[in-house]
This record gives C-alpha cells, sequence and structure tokens, in this order.
C-alpha cells in the first residue's frame, strides 16, 4: 500500500508514514463517515534543537508532533551546553538527563515509545491514540 499524502511505499503494519507522519487509515476507516470518531495514533519525535554561534551554545530537545490535529510540540527538556562548530559536541551528562526528564514526562503524558527515528541516540519516537 501507498500513502495517500506522499505516495511512499508502506510496510503492511504501518499506523502512520514514516516519510511524511500521514496517520494510515485502513479500509474501513477510508469509507466511513468523519463522524464517526475512530480513535488516531499520533506520532511524536524527540528532535535536538540549538541556538546558532561558537563555542558553547545552549541546546535542547523538543517532542516534535505532526498528526491530524496540526504540527505542535509536545515538550521541551531543560537546557544544556554544547560547542558548536562543523561537528559539535555534546556534554553527555547533561544532555542525557535532560532527554531522560523529557522522555519521562512524555510517558507520563501517554506516550508510547515506539523506537528510534534515526541513528542519533535522543531521535525517540513515541505515539499516542488521541
Amino acid at each position: 500500500m501507498d500513502c495517500e499524502n506522499c505516495g511512499r511505499l508502506l510496510p503492511d503494519e504501518a499506523n502512520f508514514c514514516p516519510n511524511c507522519w500521514q496517520p494510515i487509515l485502513v479500509q474501513a476507516e477510508r469509507f466511513s463517515s468523519p463522524a464517526a470518531n475512530l480513535p488516531c495514533k499520533e506520532p511524536c519525535t524527540i528532535k535536538l534543537r540549538w541556538q546558532q554561534g561558537w563555542r558553547f551554545v545552549p541546546a535542547w530537545y523538543e517532542a516534535n508532533v505532526e498528526g491530524q490535529g496540526g504540527t505542535y510540540i509536545a515538550g521541551t527538556s531543560d537546557s544544556f551546553s554544547i560547542i558548536d562548530s562543523d561537528i559539535f559536541w555534546i556534554n553527555g551528562n547533561e544532555a542525557k538527563q535532560s532527554h531522560d526528564k523529557l522522555v519521562a514526562d512524555l510517558l507520563a503524558d501517554g506516550w508510547k515509545k515506539i523506537g528510534q527515528a534515526t541513528g542519533d541516540w535522543w531521535s525517540t519516537m513515541f505515539r499516542r491514540e488521541i
């Protein structure tokens, strides 16, 4: 099956497109009325953000959601320092503690951890039913 939004080929068990995050509707949902109020699984990914600059600059994690309700930030971490250059360096202790607290906050809000979005250790993916 292909994504109706971007056309990417989807795995059979997909609940949302890994390319554009569009929720995937099963055949019965495609033909039901919008008033049916069927639950939707909303995806969320933790992303690293930082201010531009040289040397030690503030950084933080954001939990970004792109679902049927639009795009929004489900949570942000405490800030920590990184060295911004061509290859940035993250203070492991501060960054890990900030990440772990954001993960705990998301889990407490009903998000379920489903894996990693990229090879970066912080790019944790979540999903929740809305």
